[in-house]
This record gives C-alpha cells, structure tokens and sequence, in this order.
C-alpha cells in the first residue's frame, strides 16, 4: 500500500494535468462508409492522451466527409462512430505532417442483452453498463462516446452497435455499489446475450466532517473524494467510467456532512480547498486533505478542520 504523502501527491496530480502539446498542427480528411464503399453519415471524435484525456466532437457531412484541424499528431487517436455500425478507432502516426488522409469503414454492429445482479441473483436497477474494448497492441479506449446502457428494474441492459471478434469488458457503476466490471469478453458473430454481471460487495460510504478551528460546523464546502487513483487507473481492469480512478464530489450539509456511498474498498483521500492556512498547492490554492482505509459495507469518517 502506498504511503499518505505518495497517495496525497497522486491525487493532486490527478486533480491538475497540465497540457502540454509541442508538435505541429495537422488537418486531418477524410470520410467514413460501410464495408462496400457506401458513405454513412456519423460522428468522428478526436481524442489525446496528451496532458490529461480531452476529446472533441465532429458530425460528418451527408455523405460521410470530415475535415478537422488538430493540434497536435502525438498520441492522437480517431474515433468513428455510425447509428447501426460498429465504432471504429485509428491511431495516428505521431510523424505525421500536414493533411492527413483517412478512409473507415464500419462493419454492421450487434446487439447483445445482459443483466447486472447482486450476490443473491437480484437485479440491480440504475446501474449505468459501458462497453470497454481492448484490442492487441492498442490502448484500452478511454472516452465516454458508445455502447451504453441504463439497467432496468429487473436489472436488464442492452447494448448496441457491439464490436465483433473484438476483446471487451462491461463497466459497471450501480448506485451504491464501487465500479466493477464484466470478465474479458469477445462477441462472435450472432451472439446476442453475455452472461450476468454479479456484484458481490456493496461499497463503503465514507462521511467527512468539515469544521472551524473552533469546532463551528461549515456547510456548502465542496469536497473531493479520490479511491486508489493511481492504482485503480493503471489496473487491466481499469474503468473508462472513471479513467483517472474514483472520483467525487459532494458539498457538506447543514450538519457540516458531506456523504459518499459506493466508495471502493482501500485508500482513499479527501480534500477541500481553502482560502487560508493547510496545505498550499499549486497557484496559491490551498488544500486540506485527509486520509483513510475503506472496507466493503463498511461507513467510516474523516474530519478535516479548516483552519482560520
């Protein structure tokens, strides 16, 4: 287990990415169809790693055509996406120069039906599903743009536009419970249900006190709650619903509490952001951090005292 003061420096270097994009700008053209050539009107994304994960959004014109200006090729990722086709990446050349030609074809996409249950086979309603690919030799895709789902009452979900023969896993993220995910996955041609998801602990709910020096309770502070973020993020296992770790925030109520449920059990850190006095970060900002061990099903608490 990490110490306090490696966890502590983690989460404030999750909290503020800089960027940093130093290669040339670059155009890239092209368009996206089926795989007999037909044009299919869709929407391209273009996301980088570079300095944290940031993404933009491009409709194509009726006949599948996209020009886009980028800043940058290094690690530069093309995600393409058509109702009724399956999404389609393209990693671009970080040597790349100038207009960038690109040509996708989409395959038809498949829908397949699952559940997400508890240990007892009870469906788990509200639960948000997201498929998560992993092909050989490429990154795990990391953005938020296709294939998800909301569980029902009887926790049933169904996914569209699946890719075939693709390795993938199913995000879980039902209230209550920590993030979770399916066993690897690969969808062969025909296919149509994956068995149930089962969540077998619920997660831990942590409550941080905010108080004065004086011991005066302090309403509407914002507080941020980070669990394992540096493991949790570099793990095989690792959710594109929370890609630099667990993260949330809450704002203390009358009674100077603010409660998170569903934490994940371990390490997990809180922080608030003060005017004066605690732990200055970066930009005169000043952070007042705590930190505590979660267990499944279990509630802790962590005062932080906000000094004068």
């Amino acid at each position: 287990m990490q110490s306090p003061t490696t966890f502590i420096a983690a989460i404030l270097a999750c909290a503020s990415l800089p960027s940093i994009l130093t290669a040339d700008p670059i155009m890239l053209v092209g368009r996206i169809g089926d795989v007999s050539g037909k044009a299919t009107q869709g929407t391209i994304t273009v996301y980088t790693s570079v300095g944290g994960l940031s993404s933009s959004h491009h409709p194509t014109s009726e006949t599948g055509g996209f020009r886009i200006d980028a800043d940058s090729s290094d690690r530069l990722i093309v995600h393409a996406q058509s109702p009724g086709h399956q999404p389609r990446e393209v990693l671009i050349p970080a040597t790349a120069t100038g207009v960038v030609p690109i040509t996708i074809a989409l395959r038809p996409g498949q829908t397949i039906h699952g559940r997400v249950v508890d240990a007892s086979g009870n469906g788990i309603p509200g639960a948000t599903v997201q498929a998560r690919y992993h092909e050989p030799d490429k990154p795990i895709r990391r953005v938020l743009l296709d294939d998800s789902s909301v569980t029902d009452a009887g926790g049933r979900f169904v996914l569209d536009n699946v890719e075939i023969a693709v390795p993938f896993y199913v995000d879980v993220l039902a209230p209550g419970y920590p993030p979770a995910h399916s066993k690897r996955l690969k969808l062969e041609e025909g296919a149509t249900k994956i068995e149930s998801i089962v969540l077998r602990e619920r997660g831990a709910t942590v409550v941080v006190k905010v108080t004065g020096e004086s011991g005066e309770i302090l309403e509407g502070v914002e507080v941020d709650l980070f669990a394992d973020p540096t493991n949790f993020a570099q793990s095989a296992g690792g959710s594109w619903l929370f890609p630099m770790g667990f993260r949330k925030q809450s704002e203390t109520s009358r009674s100077g509490n603010a409660r998170f449920t569903g934490v994940p059990p371990g390490q997990v850190a809180v922080q608030i952001k003060t005017g004066g006095g605690g732990v200055t970060g970066a930009s005169g900002v000043t952070r007042v951090t705590g930190v505590a061990t979660a267990a499944s099903n279990q509630e802790i608490q962590i005062s932080l005292i906000v000094p004068e």
